[in-house]
């Protein structure tokens, strides 16, 4: 189940940042340029380790039927229902820990990569604005 999640993620990413953040002019218009510049910034690595915990949440954890087997309501098929045991690790204080450090993680690289972004550009602005507006003019 978790690699069904990790691939949710993958296609997340290409959805949400290589389709509509660098193709579509309406996703810049209503999150704004910072917001579109930060989901641009978090492609990669930062994506996944703040996506993939987030849908954990949503899909793998906690102590209630649908985490631990997600066709819990069938009986055909023994390996989806409560015939096999789903073990305790979706429950357990290690894997919330684990999920939160990959939220933070994620979150604190995106931050960095937007910053970043933001310093250079305004650098290259200020060092190279001049002879781009003589460039333009012409």
């Amino acid at each position: 189940r978790q690699m069904v999640i990790f691939e949710f993620t993958r296609v997340g990413e290409i959805f949400w940042i290589e389709i509509m953040a660098l193709r579509s002019s309406f996703f810049n218009m209503v999150v704004g340029p910072y917001v579109a510049l930060a989901v641009i910034q978090s492609r990669g690595w930062p994506y996944i380790c703040i996506f993939w915990p987030v849908l954990n949440f949503c899909f793998l954890y906690g102590n209630h039927k649908f985490p631990k087997h997600w066709l819990f309501w069938q009986n055909k098929l023994d390996i989806f229902n409560e015939s096999n045991p789903a073990g305790d690790i979706t429950t357990d204080e290690f894997y919330l820990r684990l999920l939160l450090s990959l939220i933070f993680v994620g979150v604190a690289v995106s931050l960095k990569r937007l910053w970043i972004a933001l310093y250079l550009g305004k650098r290259t602005v200020n060092h190279f604005g001049v002879e781009l507006e003589k460039l333009m003019a012409k």
